[in-house]
Order: structure tokens, then C-alpha cells, then sequence
């Protein structure tokens, strides 16, 4: 990912660890800049992060309501646990 770039997030829940069937598209936003930085978490756990501008006051997006229409999308049964894995460049 790059400056200047947008990233669009995908919750299979709306609570975290809560089955709540929530499958939807929830956030949206723009890199910020080119800095890339690791963060020191739990257990030695470290990530890199990108700073992202978050567009406010967005509003869940179903994934039932989109999923037919995705270019990528080959089998629409299977592809929910692909958003939650990795990220596709579109």
C-alpha cells in the first residue's frame, strides 16, 4: 500500500469474538503518508502500521448487497473468509 491509496475494511462481526452475523463492509480511508512503522505489542508481537485519514460517518455496507457484483469474486458461497485474510488490490 502506498500514499495516496484507499483501503476499504471488511467485519465479519460488529463485535469482536461475537457472532453476530454482522458480514459487512465497515470503514474506509486513505494512507495518509509514506511512513511505515512497527508497533511493540503482546508476547513480542510487533506489526508494521500505516497512519490512515478515515472518511467519518460511514455506514455499514452488507456484504450480501455487493458480493454478486465484485469482479473477483469467484464463488460467492466461499469468499466472505477471503476478505477477513488478506488484502486485494482492486
Amino acid at each position: 500500500m502506498y500514499q495516496d491509496d484507499w483501503i476499504i475494511y471488511y467485519s465479519p462481526t460488529e463485535l469482536f469474538r461475537i457472532k453476530d452475523n454482522f458480514k459487512s463492509f465497515s470503514a474506509i480511508g486513505g494512507i495518509k503518508d509514506p511512513n511505515i512503522y512497527q508497533v511493540k505489542m503482546a508476547n513480542g508481537f510487533a506489526p508494521y502500521r500505516r497512519d490512515v485519514v478515515y472518511i467519518q460517518k460511514v455506514l455499514p455496507l452488507p456484504i450480501t448487497k455487493v458480493l454478486l457484483n465484485l469482479d473477483f469474486v469467484d464463488d460467492p458461497q466461499n469468499m466472505v473468509i477471503n476478505f477477513v485474510l488478506v488484502h486485494l488490490r482492486l
